[in-house]
């Protein structure tokens, strides 16, 4: 099931082609110019979500994408972001209502 599908949300990745795996690149970004980022909620040695969030919001090549310009950077846990399982409708709700929250 295609979550974003079911919430009527585009999904940027699938409009540019991209094959599960394929890394969306920063031209390809802002080609799309999104009108939101769905974050993963995960922490790494490395990086924060927090941290990776701040990374994007400064990068000047994405001072102009419609989802920076309107701070429409939202975290979505990654237990809904790729669920394959019996969850898939909490999955869909959750994208919802990050995407659509005037409407819960």
């Amino acid at each position: 099931m295609n979550m974003c599908v079911q919430v009527i949300v585009i999904n940027g990745t699938g409009e540019a082609g991209l094959e599960k795996g394929e890394i969306l690149s920063k031209e390809q970004i802002v080609k799309i110019n999104p009108d939101i980022f769905l974050l993963p909620t995960w922490n790494t040695k490395k990086q924060s979500a927090d941290s990776y969030r701040e990374e994007i919001l400064s990068d000047p090549a994405y001072r102009n994408v419609k989802a920076i310009r309107n701070n429409q950077l939202i975290y979505v846990s990654d237990r809904y972001r790729y669920c394959v399982s019996q969850y898939v409708t909490d999955s869909v709700q959750q994208i919802a209502r990050a995407v659509y929250p005037e409407y819960f």
